[in-house]
């Protein structure tokens, strides 16, 4: 039987290695386009994801990351670095990066990496655009964000840091990198070298995968069974009223601090309040309401 198993595990290995050898790529755990097109219609396109099997920093074919060698485009070129790998004089950039990612098995997310984006246009503005719907598909990457500011990573209330996107509410970012030219110490950029101009310092993103909703709260509120929720009195000292459902209507609720914890969950709710505790912190919350297959997202403000 030993044996059996270690022919077994042996083949497997062989197997695995020849999918490799015969350039077949691994499928990410999750990926999505970006399309970037100048102000005379020059376009270029990134596929961004991320895996528990990928790389913090190296680039791996079988994930079809491949190094380009030559100089960015001199009119439109759009690459991408992983993080650990922001200060290498050497590093190549690819057309595709897959952030490694937690793999936990007990995790509601897999918290995945951080990658840069490049973006070297010789005629702005530059119109990013993508599947929005690829993002709300999950708790998971409602609050996926680019960011031109690494304040986005470093303060604990991220969404008061400057020059971020919040990618799943809308399919398209126009971008001038105004403050870049301005003041390029406020923005993430790189040296990189570009086709007869040298080595050239480029504007870029830093993309994250955050889960949670306040990207959400950004938004008009949805109409549920063609009625407009409202939640009073906002601000609340814990009681909040829900206005706006049927008679005997049920619904789900969730309440979600910013850092995107559930602190408040009840399903088949027929009353038309909730309460919250008294232990929780004043701040900003997240309620999100289900009745039926649509949905209502509001911020409130717990004093």
């Amino acid at each position: 039987m030993k044996t059996i198993k270690y022919l077994f595990v042996v083949l497997s290995m062989w197997y695995s290695t020849e999918q490799m050898l015969l350039g077949q790529e691994l499928v990410p755990l999750f990926e999505m386009s970006l399309y970037f097109e100048d102000a005379l219609g020059n376009r270029d396109t990134l596929e961004i994801g991320y895996d528990p099997r990928a790389s913090h920093d190296t680039l791996l074919a079988e994930f079809g990351e491949f190094p380009i060698e030559q100089p960015f485009d001199s009119i439109l070129d759009v690459r991408a670095i992983h993080g650990d790998t922001f200060h290498d004089d050497t590093t190549f950039a690819s057309k595709r990066i897959i952030s490694d990612a937690e793999n936990c098995s007990s995790c509601e997310c897999n918290g995945a990496g951080l990658d840069f984006i490049f973006v070297h246009a010789k005629y702005l503005p530059i119109l990013i655009t993508y599947d929005s719907s690829l993002l709300n598909s999950t708790y998971c990457h409602n609050n996926t964000i680019i960011a031109q500011s690494m304040e986005v990573r470093l303060i604990e209330n991220w969404w008061e840091a400057p020059l971020f996107h919040c990618m799943s509410i809308t399919d398209e970012i126009l971008e001038e990198f105004e403050d870049f030219y301005a003041d390029p110490v406020c923005c993430i950029s790189k040296a990189f070298e570009v086709q007869g101009q040298g080595w050239v310092d480029i504007p870029g993103y830093v993309i994250l995968y955050r889960q949670g909703f306040y990207c959400q709260t950004l938004v008009d509120v949805e109409e549920v069974s063609h009625r407009v929720l409202k939640f009073y009195p906002n601000p609340t000292s814990g009681r909040l009223n829900i206005e706006g459902l049927e008679e005997n209507q049920v619904y789900d609720i969730a309440v979600y601090n910013m850092g995107g914890q559930c602190v408040y969950a009840q399903r088949s709710v027929e009353d038309h309040f909730v309460t919250l505790s008294d232990q929780l912190p004043t701040g900003i919350y997240v309620v999100h309401i289900t009745v039926g297959d649509k949905a209502v997202i509001s911020r409130i403000v717990k004093f």
